[in-house]
């Protein structure tokens, strides 16, 4: 007797990711510019928009049936935006960082 979906013995999986995405933050660049205006630096190249970020993430999987399984995921996201003065050595340094744990 062949059934279309035969019982398969309970299984763990892990898995991970490394990504490059892209985003838009409106807020935290608007702070990074005010920041930049109000203390007296000025962009002569490039912008001040964090714009790319890394992302790392890792999940694993429990699976008890064919229609019950639970996973857990992990993810952080960084981007760095690193501004330097013409003018001296001076640089500043602004972090934008997500991290996001969930359960499915």
């Amino acid at each position: 007797m062949v059934k279309s979906q035969d019982e398969k013995p309970s299984n763990f999986q892990l898995g991970g990711e490394f990504g490059l995405g892209f985003f838009n933050p409106t807020d935290v660049n608007n702070y990074i510019s005010n920041y930049l205006s109000t203390n007296g630096w000025a962009v002569q190249a490039g912008t001040s928009d964090m714009f790319i970020y890394e992302m790392v993430g890792a999940t694993a999987t429990y699976t008890f049936s064919n229609n019950i399984a639970i996973r857990g995921t992990f993810e952080c996201a960084i981007s760095p935006k690193v501004i330097t003065s013409t003018n001296s050595n001076d640089s500043k340094t602004f972090t934008f960082t997500r991290i996001s744990p969930g359960l499915f």
